[in-house]
């Protein structure tokens, strides 16, 4: 959809002067809607290639610049899993249905609490067709589901 609205010229004479300055025709905008008799559905299902997924274990540095991700520790002082903050729109996880403040908590059903259990948890996601990231998100548990093709 295109919002911007174009100014027609008005065809005037050398030296005459405008009666009244030019308005932008109108654009209709859609309509904004309703939080609360529209239900807000939130997207959680995603397709990944293969190719895609080794370019990313290839080259794990560059998939860190796109969000600050950190330890999460629970009320009781145990790491529950990682956080992420600051995710760039345009980013791996931005792209992929993560958002700011989210907490994944499993990946497979495969704790991710610790860095240490990330190679062998690379290992059973490596050829899976699906992968099932369970996150916390606003004190509830989504889980996003990525089909790998």
């Amino acid at each position: 959809l295109n919002f911007t609205a174009r100014i027609k010229p008005v065809p005037r004479q050398k030296g005459q002067r405008l009666k009244h300055k030019p308005r932008a025709s109108r654009v209709r905008r859609p309509p904004i809607p309703n939080k609360r008799t529209v239900p807000v559905r939130e997207a959680t299902e995603w397709e990944f290639t293969r190719e895609a997924i080794n370019e990313i274990v290839k080259n794990p540095a560059s998939v860190m610049k796109d969000a600050r991700i950190t330890q999460f520790k629970s009320k009781d002082g145990k790491n529950d899993g990682f956080k992420l903050q600051r995710i760039r729109p345009r980013g791996v996880f931005g792209q992929n249905g993560l958002k700011n403040g989210d907490v994944v908590l499993s990946v497979n059903g495969h704790d991710v609490s610790s860095a240490s259990s990330w190679p062998a948890l690379y290992s059973t996601v490596k050829n899976a067709p699906t992968v099932a990231v369970e996150v916390l998100r606003g004190g509830r548990r989504v889980t996003l589901q990525y089909n790998i093709k």
